[in-house]
């Protein structure tokens, strides 16, 4: 009986992915101007309906299972829905943000460009004043009277454990 559970979970959570991708393609359709990262987030959140509720009916529909059991597989299903959704974001963003990624692509899309023209394209003020605008997008600064200030804290804890975990493992 527990094995046929753990398979159902197993091929439930393979397939949830698939399912925040579907979300993000929606909600891409629905919102195109929106910020691609921002829209992978509330995919990855709205995601954990669908994905729950499969789980649910799959797994623990109809049967009997200790409330105890299905407390923590759920908990469980939570952890492991979390981290597809954490590499599913930064796979998604390491795509739509990688340079040597996005050359190609607007290479591609254009059909020819020269080194020049990337270049100009690619100037560093550019690429700085996109990485504010994401920011600014995210919530997590803001642009007052031509300053820039923390306005979400977020990420500025989550640099700061990635900085402690690297100096604690030497990197």
């Amino acid at each position: 009986m527990r094995e046929n559970i753990d398979i159902k979970m197993f091929f439930v959570l393979l397939a949830t992915p698939f399912i925040i991708l579907s979300i993000q393609i929606i909600l891409f359709k629905m919102r195109p101007r929106s910020s691609p990262q921002v829209l992978t987030i509330k995919s990855i959140i709205i995601g954990f309906l669908p994905s729950f509720s499969l789980i649910w009916i799959f797994v623990y529909y109809g049967k009997y299972t200790p409330l105890s059991s299905k407390i923590w597989g759920c908990i469980y299903c939570f952890i492991v829905y979390s981290a597809f959704g954490y590499s599913y974001f930064h796979f998604f963003n390491m795509s739509e943000t990688a340079r040597r990624i996005r050359i190609m692509h607007e290479i591609n899309h254009a059909s020819i460009l020269t080194e020049e023209e990337i270049i100009n394209k690619y100037q560093i003020s550019n690429i700085v004043n996109n990485r504010f605008q994401r920011l600014i997008e995210l919530k997590q600064i803001r642009l007052l009277d031509g300053s820039y200030s923390i306005n979400k804290k977020y990420l500025y804890y989550a640099a700061i454990i990635l900085n402690y975990w690297r100096r604690l493992l030497r990197f």
